[in-house]
């Protein structure tokens, strides 16, 4: 199976934003079939919606899911779902926060600027790619939040995987006591960057 982290530098390197480099990253390595072009719909994600706000490459990551995993609607696709889920808990857990206003004092650097977040991101998207969650389907014939009698709920339809899920979960715990272990984070938040993350001098 293709990596997306095996794409994400190469893209990076062509002046690519962090949103849009993943999801560039992700079309080549799962063939999605989408042009250049219509990555163009990323360039505002870039550096938290360019205030800092959740981090570009998360964003990049839920857009490409949400291509690959689309099922009726983003409430009937209860595969992308869990897959959304997943990633979201775990970049927190593992890298702190899911702000670019978070991550940009412990991960990014004048050399590389954001390249490391994005393959930080990217490697937990391979991992969630890795795991069998072929139980959960891609689809459903109602509103997840709204379940008609009868029908499982969205949680039921998630436990179905619980075993990958927790032992997923599991090493993003492990991963985070590491990081603090080392001391990359909890740490004061934007200590080294301005509100547009320039560099303090």
């Amino acid at each position: 199976m293709k990596k997306v982290t095996d794409y994400a530098k190469k893209y990076r390197d062509m002046g690519y934003t962090c949103a849009e480099s993943t999801l560039l990253a992700a079309n080549e390595a799962w063939d999605l079939g989408l042009k250049e072009e219509d990555t163009h719909v990323m360039a505002g994600f870039g550096g938290g919606f360019h205030a800092g706000s959740v981090c570009g490459a998360v964003s990049g990551a839920i857009a490409a899911l949400s291509i690959k995993y689309f099922g009726i609607n983003g409430h009937q696709s209860p595969l992308l779902a869990l897959k959304c889920r997943l990633l979201f808990e775990a970049v927190n857990e593992r890298l702190g926060t899911c702000t670019c206003r978070g991550l940009a004092p412990i991960y990014r650097n004048l050399k590389e600027n954001c390249t490391p977040t994005v393959w930080e991101v990217t490697r937990i998207l391979d991992e969630i790619e890795e795991l069998d969650l072929s139980a959960v389907p891609v689809s459903i014939d109602y509103d997840a939040r709204f379940v008609p009698e009868g029908k499982p709920s969205q949680k039921e339809l998630f436990a179905r995987c619980q075993p990958q899920i927790d032992a997923f979960k599991a090493r993003s715990a492990k991963i985070a006591e590491e990081k603090k272990a080392a001391g990359l984070w909890p740490r004061e938040q934007d200590s080294e960057y301005d509100a547009f993350f320039v560099p303090k001098k």
